[in-house]
């Protein structure tokens, strides 16, 4: 579903489908369902983003950085 959390980890149309209600996501999957090839595109775009965006590396590099702010104050 479309929450702002989820905005900060995917791209609706490129590497997810953010539905704004439960036909629309319907209609998402049964896309998916339908289109091998766009599916396996998303789905690989998707686990490249999130590797790239969830890695332990790079959440201490930002929380240094949020904690480097609060102590700087």
């Amino acid at each position: 579903m479309d929450v702002c959390a989820l905005r900060e980890f995917y791209t609706d149309g490129e590497d997810s489908f953010l539905c704004k209600n439960e036909k629309d996501m319907r209609g998402k999957l049964e896309l998916l369902l339908n289109d091998r090839d766009l599916a396996e595109k998303m789905s690989k775009k998707a686990i490249t983003n999130i590797a790239h965006k969830c890695n332990l590396d790079r959440f201490c590099y930002e929380w240094n950085q949020i904690f480097g702010m609060v102590v700087e104050k």
